[in-house]
């Protein structure tokens, strides 16, 4: 059996041996860990020293407030400072805003694995945190995912601050567009390839 007390988070609970007292964590949308934490435990609770466990008890639930409401926030790594891009793809009237270290690769890979030909429009410094606030600006034109809307404002953005592919035409992009090539030649009615 489990009773609540008034300090925010202390329950008891009675054990074959007596009574344990805990901490739960009570914001279940927290990062904040450890979720228990065991406060005491004893043969009776008039042994408990209550006011010292009650200041535990709310000394705990405010470092779980203070962690959901204000995380820490690390730098970026050298390397993805250095080393990372942003990088904006257009595809069957979407563009995908993406973070990567190698953009080749990555380009070939969404390539591969896309059944409609892919541009790459632009590429610009940037890190993970850079992707989140890119996604989080054009969040009115999220279609899916990472996958946007066309719109003037995104279009102009990516204009100022990613202008043509700073890396080159991968193999893939040059295949790609041959593929589009073949595409565009193929008949619209597919009786038309028997006849």
């Amino acid at each position: 059996m489990v009773e609540r007390s008034s300090a925010p988070g202390l329950r008891w609970r009675h054990r074959k041996g007596g009574v344990v007292a805990y901490w739960v964590c009570p914001d279940s949308n927290t990062v904040f860990e450890p979720r228990c934490v065991r406060l005491w435990a004893g043969s009776d609770r008039g042994l408990a020293d209550m006011p010292t466990i009650e200041l535990r008890c709310r000394q705990l639930t405010q470092e779980a407030h203070d962690k959901r409401w204000r995380p820490q926030t690390k730098k970026p790594s050298r390397m993805l400072r250095d080393l990372g891009r942003v990088y904006f793809v257009a595809g069957a009237d979407l563009i995908k805003i993406g973070f990567t270290l190698d953009v080749p690769g990555r380009f070939d890979r969404l390539c591969g694995s896309s059944p409609v030909p892919l541009t790459l429009l632009g590429v610009m410094r940037g890190t993970p945190a850079t992707e989140r606030e890119l996604h989080a600006k054009f969040a009115a034109q999220r279609a899916h995912g990472e996958w946007f809307r066309p719109s003037l404002q995104l279009s102009a953005f990516i204009a100022a601050n990613a202008p043509g592919t700073s890396v080159g035409t991968p193999a893939r992009i040059r295949r790609n567009s041959r593929n589009a090539e073949a595409v565009a030649r193929q008949p619209e009615n597919r009786e038309e390839l028997y006849v």
